[in-house]
């Protein structure tokens, strides 16, 4: 270990990449939870966006990630990920990873590869083993906050998917609310079991889990779960925030200096509206209202077909678009459609959702959890699509008319809100969104910061 490492460090020093980015081609290694031909939601478009938007500016990128449904990746650390550029498979450990199973895998791997730093987007079902072994080899590492995950299991603040969370229970309420509505019904029982009682839901959890590969020591770090991720945070070398959202509910806990908010870019295509310039409407009739977004409870599509209801708007054309995770969930939006004029049109491409955006009168977002920073948002307002949406962190700071915000949870202030953009439909336009360049060049200046901060440390 020690030949290694001085092997490592001669390979790294502070008069090479470490010193300065400066323009020199830089190695990155980005870790993710997921990715893959049937993973298309935020963090692996962020991923894939930022890559791309790196190696055009002469960086080379390396990307790891986990494959929780076990869709596309061949089988081994480091395999390639079928479809995708530059990534290998890094072996996934479930819900319940800390650390994670690959400590000794990561360690050869960089040790084969040698990057100039390790960038963190998510680590769930992956776990930090990587970014551990990378500070204690003395690579710079830096994470993107792409939703609570580090303070909240689930990575939505929610308890229990009715009222916010502070993130600081302890882990016998994060059982509970997990247990609360799992899948299986045998896991619901623990969700309603008092405190004292709902641990025994972590030995059921972790039998699984370990079965799946999971190191049993990660069982007993999730009882201190928080603690051990946030300690892991104060360590690294630069932090991003893409929202207030997870500013506000992060950071306050790291006594961290180094970070930078950088909201996600969007590549060149998004910003070409490809839908014509509708009239103002006259009648609820000839409204084209959407919903993009998976089709989860918390996202909260079924708020706008109550409010529809509400309303009397039953001929209002509304589509509802997003792949369905939840089949119960679905099975509940469909009932509550009934009577509506309601289009399912499950999960859209690239193309698909560029021709929807611009079909669109106006796009809603009912969600109830404080978002990071949808990029389904982004999207809408640099095709100039107005966006009605629940006014909650993470999508409120990207919203300044506040006539187009309304109270979660409110299928009221949601009806109300739909009526006021009907009747007057003179909002103003938000700021555009980053462009992917843009977003890569403050990202490398996080890499560079960080990069100099280890080496001067050496």
């Amino acid at each position: 270990m020690e030949s290694f490492l001085r092997a490592f460090e001669a390979s790294h020093d502070t008069f090479g990449p470490l010193a300065s980015m400066g323009k020199r081609r830089v190695k990155i290694a980005i870790v993710t939870m997921q990715l893959g031909v049937g993973y298309r939601h935020g963090t692996e478009r962020y991923v894939r966006t930022l890559s791309k938007a790196l190696r055009g500016r002469g960086h080379e990128v390396k990307v790891l990630a986990g494959d929780p449904r076990g869709e596309s990746q061949t089988s081994g650390f480091g395999s390639p990920i079928l479809g995708e550029q530059g990534a290998g498979a890094y072996p996934t450990s479930g819900w319940m990873a800390v650390l994670g199973s690959a400590s000794a895998e990561a360690e050869n791997w960089l040790a084969v590869e040698r990057p100039d730093i390790v960038h963190f987007a998510n680590p769930a079902h992956v776990g930090i083993a990587m970014g551990r072994t990378a500070k204690r080899l003395g690579l710079p590492v830096v994470v993107t906050m792409m939703d609570f995950w580090w303070v909240c299991p689930r990575g939505t603040l929610m308890y229990r998917g009715e009222s916010f969370c502070a993130g600081a229970p302890g882990f016998r309420t994060c059982l509970q609310c997990i247990s609360h509505d799992h899948p299986r019904k045998a896991m619901r029982i623990f969700g309603h079991l008092p405190g004292f009682l709902a641990s025994s839901g972590l030995l059921a959890y972790g039998t699984r889990a370990m079965a799946r590969g999971l190191p049993p020591g990660d069982v007993a770090r999730w009882t201190r779960r928080r603690r051990f991720l946030t300690e892991f945070l104060r360590k690294v070398d630069g932090i991003i925030f893409p929202s207030e959202a997870t500013r506000d509910a992060i950071q306050p806990v790291l006594d961290h200096d180094e970070w930078k908010m950088i909201p996600y870019g969007l590549e060149a295509q998004w910003f070409q509206t490809l839908g014509v310039p509708r009239a103002q409407c006259e009648s609820s009739n000839q409204l084209v209202i959407g919903f993009v977004g998976s089709l989860q409870h918390h996202k909260a599509p079924h708020l706008l077909l109550k409010a529809l209801r509400r309303l009397g708007w039953n001929e209002t054309l509304t589509t509802l678009a997003g792949s369905a995770d939840a089949p119960e969930y679905l099975a509940e939006l469909k009932q509550a459609a009934e009577g509506l004029t309601v289009e399912f049109r499950g999960a859209l491409g690239d193309v698909e959702l560029r021709e929807f955006l611009g079909s669109l009168d106006i796009l809603v977002l009912p969600s109830l959890w404080a978002e990071n920073l949808p990029f389904v948002l982004l999207e809408a307002q640099a095709a100039r699509v107005p966006v009605l949406a629940s006014d909650v962190a993470g999508i409120r700071e990207r919203i300044p008319d506040q006539r187009l915000l309304f109270r979660p949870n409110d299928p009221v202030s949601l009806a109300n809100a739909l009526e006021g953009f009907l009747n007057d439909s003179n909002y103003h336009p938000p700021p555009p969104p980053l462009s992917v360049d843009e977003m890569a060049e403050r990202t490398e200046a996080v890499y560079s910061r960080a990069i100099r901060r280890v080496g001067r440390a050496k």
